[in-house]
Protein backbone atom coordinates (compact mmCIF):
# COMPACT_ATOMS: atom_id res chain seq x y z
CA UNK A 1 0.00 0.00 0.00
CA UNK A 2 2.70 1.90 0.58
CA UNK A 3 3.98 1.85 -2.66
CA UNK A 4 0.55 2.91 -4.00
CA UNK A 5 0.50 5.79 -1.58
CA UNK A 6 3.65 7.39 -3.17
CA UNK A 7 2.47 6.80 -6.66
CA UNK A 8 -0.73 8.96 -6.09
CA UNK A 9 1.59 11.61 -4.20
CA UNK A 10 3.16 11.79 -7.26
CA UNK A 11 0.73 10.83 -10.39
CA UNK A 12 -2.59 12.35 -9.25
CA UNK A 13 -3.76 16.12 -8.37
CA UNK A 14 -5.18 14.95 -5.00
CA UNK A 15 -6.76 18.27 -4.69
CA UNK A 16 -8.81 17.56 -8.10
CA UNK A 17 -9.23 13.68 -7.17
CA UNK A 18 -9.04 13.52 -3.36
CA UNK A 19 -8.15 10.16 -2.41
CA UNK A 20 -11.06 7.28 -0.87
CA UNK A 21 -10.76 4.10 0.12
CA UNK A 22 -12.64 1.20 -0.50
CA UNK A 23 -11.71 -1.62 1.01
CA UNK A 24 -13.19 -4.76 3.03
CA UNK A 25 -14.18 -5.33 6.91
CA UNK A 26 -10.49 -5.25 9.21
CA UNK A 27 -11.81 -8.94 9.81
CA UNK A 28 -9.10 -10.33 7.89
CA UNK A 29 -5.19 -9.63 8.28
CA UNK A 30 -5.45 -8.54 4.94
CA UNK A 31 -8.21 -6.23 5.12
CA UNK A 32 -6.72 -4.51 8.87
CA UNK A 33 -2.83 -4.46 6.92
CA UNK A 34 -4.02 -2.52 3.45
CA UNK A 35 -6.40 -0.07 5.55
CA UNK A 36 -3.60 0.84 8.34
CA UNK A 37 -1.65 1.40 5.56
CA UNK A 38 -3.81 3.52 3.62
CA UNK A 39 -4.48 5.43 6.78
CA UNK A 40 -0.38 6.29 7.70
CA UNK A 41 -0.41 7.77 3.84
CA UNK A 42 -4.03 9.59 3.83
CA UNK A 43 -5.10 9.77 7.49
CA UNK A 44 -8.05 12.45 7.04
CA UNK A 45 -9.31 10.47 3.84
CA UNK A 46 -12.80 8.91 3.64
CA UNK A 47 -12.97 4.89 3.84
CA UNK A 48 -15.87 2.65 3.28
CA UNK A 49 -15.42 -0.81 3.90
CA UNK A 50 -17.17 -4.09 3.08
CA UNK A 51 -16.11 -7.10 1.48
CA UNK A 52 -13.65 -8.68 -1.19
CA UNK A 53 -16.13 -8.86 -3.60
CA UNK A 54 -16.79 -7.08 -7.47
CA UNK A 55 -20.66 -6.10 -6.17
CA UNK A 56 -19.17 -4.06 -3.27
CA UNK A 57 -16.79 -2.00 -5.26
CA UNK A 58 -20.04 -1.44 -7.22
CA UNK A 59 -22.04 -0.31 -4.21
CA UNK A 60 -19.56 1.99 -3.13
CA UNK A 61 -19.03 3.37 -5.95
CA UNK A 62 -22.19 3.93 -6.80
CA UNK A 63 -23.16 5.35 -2.91
CA UNK A 64 -19.65 7.97 -3.43
CA UNK A 65 -22.01 9.26 -6.38
CA UNK A 66 -25.12 9.23 -5.13
CA UNK A 67 -23.25 11.32 -2.43
CA UNK A 68 -22.46 13.59 -5.31
CA UNK A 69 -18.49 12.75 -5.23
CA UNK A 70 -17.89 13.09 -9.46
CA UNK A 71 -13.88 12.67 -8.91
CA UNK A 72 -11.66 10.82 -6.93
CA UNK A 73 -8.86 8.40 -6.28
CA UNK A 74 -10.50 5.18 -5.72
CA UNK A 75 -7.83 3.33 -3.44
CA UNK A 76 -8.80 -0.30 -3.21
CA UNK A 77 -7.64 -3.20 -1.05
CA UNK A 78 -8.22 -5.56 -4.06
CA UNK A 79 -8.38 -5.58 -7.80
CA UNK A 80 -11.96 -7.18 -7.35
CA UNK A 81 -12.98 -4.32 -5.68
CA UNK A 82 -11.15 -2.44 -8.11
CA UNK A 83 -13.13 -4.12 -11.17
CA UNK A 84 -16.30 -3.27 -9.40
CA UNK A 85 -15.30 0.22 -9.03
CA UNK A 86 -14.05 0.53 -12.54
CA UNK A 87 -17.54 -0.78 -13.54
CA UNK A 88 -19.82 1.16 -11.49
CA UNK A 89 -17.82 4.64 -13.23
CA UNK A 90 -18.45 3.69 -16.36
CA UNK A 91 -22.04 2.88 -15.68
CA UNK A 92 -23.05 6.45 -14.14
CA UNK A 93 -21.17 8.06 -17.07
CA UNK A 94 -17.85 8.71 -15.61
CA UNK A 95 -14.60 8.23 -16.89
CA UNK A 96 -11.49 6.76 -15.51
CA UNK A 97 -8.33 8.32 -15.27
CA UNK A 98 -9.95 11.39 -15.92
CA UNK A 99 -12.76 11.88 -13.67
CA UNK A 100 -11.75 8.90 -11.10
CA UNK A 101 -8.63 7.08 -10.43
CA UNK A 102 -8.80 3.88 -9.74
CA UNK A 103 -5.66 1.46 -7.68
CA UNK A 104 -6.12 -2.11 -6.92
CA UNK A 105 -4.32 -4.65 -5.47
CA UNK A 106 -3.09 -8.08 -5.68
CA UNK A 107 -2.78 -8.01 -9.88
CA UNK A 108 -4.91 -10.59 -10.25
CA UNK A 109 -5.19 -12.10 -13.91
CA UNK A 110 -7.55 -10.28 -15.51
CA UNK A 111 -6.55 -6.83 -14.05
CA UNK A 112 -4.74 -5.80 -17.39
CA UNK A 113 -7.81 -6.37 -19.27
CA UNK A 114 -10.21 -3.99 -17.38
CA UNK A 115 -11.01 -1.01 -19.44
CA UNK A 116 -8.69 0.67 -18.98
CA UNK A 117 -6.12 -1.49 -17.25
CA UNK A 118 -5.94 -1.13 -13.92
CA UNK A 119 -2.73 0.18 -11.66
CA UNK A 120 -2.16 -2.57 -8.69
CA UNK A 121 0.38 -3.88 -6.65
CA UNK A 122 1.87 -7.14 -7.67
CA UNK A 123 2.82 -9.78 -5.16
CA UNK A 124 5.34 -12.51 -6.46
CA UNK A 125 2.67 -15.45 -6.04
CA UNK A 126 5.42 -17.81 -7.12
CA UNK A 127 7.47 -16.82 -4.18
CA UNK A 128 4.72 -17.07 -1.61
CA UNK A 129 4.07 -20.51 -2.37
CA UNK A 130 7.34 -21.82 -2.16
CA UNK A 131 7.37 -20.62 0.97
CA UNK A 132 4.25 -21.92 2.08
CA UNK A 133 5.54 -25.54 0.88
CA UNK A 134 8.70 -24.46 2.84
CA UNK A 135 6.67 -24.10 5.74
CA UNK A 136 4.89 -27.03 5.68
CA UNK A 137 8.17 -29.71 5.15
CA UNK A 138 9.41 -27.30 7.76
CA UNK A 139 6.96 -28.42 10.07
CA UNK A 140 6.83 -32.00 9.39
CA UNK A 141 10.70 -32.05 9.72
CA UNK A 142 10.86 -29.87 12.97
CA UNK A 143 7.57 -28.39 14.38
CA UNK A 144 9.67 -25.60 16.43
CA UNK A 145 11.60 -24.06 13.75
CA UNK A 146 8.45 -24.04 11.18
CA UNK A 147 6.74 -22.27 14.28
CA UNK A 148 9.34 -19.42 13.92
CA UNK A 149 9.21 -18.98 10.09
CA UNK A 150 8.51 -15.43 9.00
CA UNK A 151 8.71 -14.44 5.19
CA UNK A 152 8.53 -11.10 3.60
CA UNK A 153 7.78 -10.43 0.25
CA UNK A 154 8.73 -7.18 -1.66
CA UNK A 155 5.81 -6.10 -3.63
CA UNK A 156 5.77 -4.34 -6.78
CA UNK A 157 3.91 -1.58 -8.08
CA UNK A 158 2.54 -2.15 -11.93
CA UNK A 159 1.37 1.10 -13.34
CA UNK A 160 -1.55 1.05 -16.24
CA UNK A 161 -4.01 3.39 -17.62
CA UNK A 162 -6.50 3.49 -14.45
CA UNK A 163 -3.90 5.61 -13.16
CA UNK A 164 -0.91 6.69 -14.88
CA UNK A 165 2.08 8.81 -14.07
CA UNK A 166 2.13 12.40 -14.51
Amino acid sequence: MNLLVEHLRAAADLDRQPPEFVGAEATSSTGHERLNAFNEGFSDAPQMLGSFSFTWGQAATAELIRLVVTAATIVTAADVIALGVIAAVHAHGYRVPEDFRVTGFDDVGVSFLAQPPLTTIRQSVDQMTGAIVDIVIAHFSDAETSARVTKKFRPRLIVRESSPPP
